[in-house]
């Protein structure tokens, strides 16, 4: 009887035990998985050290290839080498630079830089003190000053977007879902 109720006890802690390592696991993910993103302060040196290297490879990128538009051309950039740059894509407007991410599902965040090209704006309605966004693709969400930048922060829920001029037509994004 007493062997019973002692692996019955046994069972039982070893069934807590791994109920929270599971529970751990499972909070512990989002915050642990997959975090490969460039920092702000390493995208910011990277941009200020390499402007016009960066500049005059989306140049001759683009006369060599005028019509190619919405496509990753992350090999085809003559660039400096980079310990964050995973993909560079060319839209109508701008250049992108992925930098890396962070989390998984409801907890994940997007870093990088984007590249106005000309002709690319941003508005600001001076009467409501916003940005429009949407030449980053960002639709008609409305940014409003934070920090150094802009920030929009989606109303009743947590998704947030900051964006904040590194240098010249040069942009540091942070998107957080």
């Amino acid at each position: 009887m007493a062997k019973s109720v002692l692996s019955t006890v046994f069972i039982i802690f070893i069934s807590i035990i791994i109920a929270i390592c599971l529970i751990m696991t499972v909070w512990l993910i989002p915050f642990t998985l997959g975090d490969d993103r460039m920092g702000k302060n390493d995208i910011f040196d990277y941009v200020m050290q390499n402007q016009e290297i960066i500049e005059t490879g989306i140049t001759d990128f683009l006369q060599q290839h005028p019509d190619v538009r919405g496509y990753e051309i992350s090999g085809n950039l003559s660039l400096p080498p980079s310990n964050g740059i995973q993909e560079i894509t060319l839209s109508d407007k701008i250049v992108s630079f992925y930098c890396g991410g962070y989390g998984m599902g409801p907890a994940t965040g997007y870093t990088g830089f984007y590249y106005l090209l000309p002709g690319g704006e941003i508005s600001i309605d001076t009467s409501t003190n916003t940005a429009n966004m949407s030449i980053f693709g960002y639709g008609n969400a409305k940014f409003v000053p934070k920090e150094n930048g802009w920030r929009y922060q989606e109303t009743g829920g947590d998704n947030m977007v900051y964006i904040e001029n590194i240098v010249g037509n040069f942009y540091y994004y942070l998107e957080e879902y």
